[in-house]
């Protein structure tokens, strides 16, 4: 792999709102070093570049704060303190990707048991005053082999981050999908986006919008965005104009496909023969990676973590010879160094008084996530029954499609699908079709339709052989994702179709339908939260009082004196049960 510098860019910039890519390749010539003392030098150095119409690009890792602030020096390490490109212009060259790499499991360098006791000294320093907030991290670590910008291509695609980075020099490379601006400069006026206070999404889009609005209204998130904004306007009083320091957007939810962020936007203007140099000075790290007040937490994190961030928590980005500059906070990065063939992902959280243990633990790993990938090319369906001109349950299937497009973040254009489908229907008004609808994640639709036949004979079904796991995300969206049913359907090719369970043996749906049973005298279908689809027919039946929720067991299935598959093409379709529960 060729070792010369390559540096890309995928950031939001704030006038256009628009995600932009800037690369940088080439250098006319590289600033860095591992000595703490020479960062500011560099700093300088890089400032000088730029005045004389020069492009800058790099970055400063964690440790860097030493060169700034009155903190313990980092132990020693091979990667840079500092490092800068001068370039005499972005370039439109990108690598090829080669779509091959391969990442072994990772693993955390830290026990559960030694997080606990981390978490207990941080109580204690809450106790004494010696701080008041705390994000404290832990470093995981895998094998990796192949082609590493295919790999943040990979990642970039699922994560949907406004703030991502693309480095690679020497035997490193970086790839950053972070979501935190650390600040943008345009001419004189700052902008910094503190981000803390964190959720995980939720699988169903009922329980999506729950967990929302739990970190919106969360005592213990806003305390912590709320000392992390105070730290950072006590810091830009120093470099800004008196009185121009605003809060514009206090605890805003921001939406990330396996997170809820809480952030606050500050925007300040910026005094007269305030260089970089001191905007680094003043702000950095940024206080939402640190705690408060921040010199004693970051010596206190150093003693407590005892390795160095390197990347992880510094800052990345980009210089203009127009007085602009954007850099994020690397946080969701991974760091890789080829001569090892090692990667890294650190992961944390800010820890407050109103903190406990378990929960901080799981947050940290929620942030992890993002290294699953998963086939982000799947599409929405919803599948329409049609009789005579009208569509059966047509607002429960509007609804569930503009949910599952916000949930995923799929551009919708609805009047478009309903001119369509309208269309359709007047069309084939004296007809009885299955209407089928896709729509990809850029909004593109393709509708089809096929003559529906329907029958009233009993259909027989099999319990599957085996327990879905509720807690699989495509299980609450239909998406042509279907591997889980049509792997559970494949033992029973001779039956109609099969009747899911989950792990706590709870009774779910079919593989094409909701499943409604007659159980002393009543109507029940299982809830959503047993792992099943929000079926457009089981929602108007709901809404009619036809049916009511309830959860069901394999006994209680077992002693239904009906059974019924639900869904909005076939409506009520009888079931007999012909194979026992395994």
């Amino acid at each position: 792999m060729l070792k010369t510098p390559f540096l890309q860019f995928d950031f939001l910039n704030l006038k256009t709102k628009q995600h932009e890519q800037t690369t940088f390749k080439n250098p006319v010539k590289v600033f860095q070093t591992t000595h703490v003392n020479k960062v500011n030098a560099i700093l300088d150095e890089v400032e000088l570049a730029v005045h004389n119409g020069y492009y800058a690009a790099g970055f400063l890792s964690y440790e860097a704060a030493s060169a700034f602030l009155n903190v313990d020096s980092s132990t020693s390490s091979q990667f840079p303190l500092i490092w800068f490109g001068i370039f005499d212009s972005p370039t439109e060259l990108t690598p090829k990707d080669d779509h091959s790499f391969e990442v072994g499991e990772w693993t955390p360098s830290i026990t559960k048991e030694e997080y606990n006791h981390a978490f207990k000294k941080i109580k204690n320093a809450f106790q004494t005053g010696a701080t008041e907030q705390v994000n404290y991290t832990m470093q995981l670590n895998a094998d990796f082999k192949g082609d590493s910008y295919a790999y943040y291509n990979a990642l970039k695609k699922q994560q949907n981050a406004d703030y991502n980075a693309y480095i690679s020099f020497d035997d490193f490379q970086v790839l950053s999908l972070s979501p935190e601006l650390f600040f943008d400069l345009d001419k004189d006026v700052l902008t910094v986006k503190p981000m803390k206070g964190t959720k995980e999404r939720g699988k169903s889009s009922l329980e999506d919008n729950r967990f929302k609005a739990q970190l919106k209204s969360s005592t213990k998130d806003k305390l912590e965005n709320r000392l992390i904004v105070d730290l950072m306007i006590d810091e830009l009083k120093s470099i800004s104009i008196s009185d121009s320091i605003k809060i514009k957007k206090p605890f805003e939810i921001e939406t990330f496909p396996t997170l809820f962020q809480m952030t606050s936007t500050l925007e300040a203007t910026i005094k007269h023969k305030k260089s970089l140099t001191d905007i680094f000075n003043a702000l950095f790290p940024c206080g939402s990676i640190t705690g408060t007040p921040k010199v004693e937490t970051i010596n206190f994190i150093n003693h407590l973590e005892n390795r160095n961030r390197e990347i992880y928590c510094g800052t990345i980005g980009f210089i203009t010879p127009n007085k602009e500059a954007t850099f994020n906070v690397p946080i969701r990065t991974v760091s890789i160094d080829t001569s090892k063939e090692q990667a890294r992902y650190d992961v944390g959280g800010g820890i407050t008084n109103l903190s406990n243990a378990q929960d901080e633990y799981n947050e940290a790993f929620t942030k992890a996530e993002i290294l699953k990938l998963s086939n982000n090319d799947f599409k929405l369906i919803e599948t329409f029954g049609l009789y005579n001109g009208i569509y059966v349950a047509y607002e429960a299937h509007l609804k569930r499609l503009q949910s599952s497009a916000n949930y995923f973040n799929f551009k919708l254009n609805l009047n478009k699908i309903k001119n369509e489908l309208t269309e359709i229907a007047e069309v084939n008004y004296n007809q009885n079709l299955r209407v089928r609808l896709l729509l990809n994640i850029d909004g593109k639709i393709e509708i089809s339709s096929v003559p529906l036949v329907i029958d009233d004979k009993i259909k027989s079904v099999s319990l599957a052989n085996k327990p879905i796991d509720k807690n699989d995300l495509f299980l609450y969206h239909k998406t042509t994702n279907r591997a889980v049913y049509d792997e559970l359907k494949t033992d029973f090719p001779h039956y109609f179709d099969v009747i899911l369970w989950n792990e706590q043996n709870e009774i779910t749906e079919f593989t094409i339908g909701n499943l409604v049973i007659e159980y002393e005298n009543k109507l029940i279908t299982p809830p959503v939260s047993s792992g099943l689809l929000p079926g457009t027919y089981r929602e108007v039946l709901l809404e009619r009082k036809l049916i009511k929720e309830q959860i069901i067991t394999k006994d209680m299935l077992a002693k239904a004196k009906h059974i019924w598959l639900v869904n909005s093409v076939r409506k009520w379709v009888k079931i007999t049960l012909k194979k026992a529960a395994p």
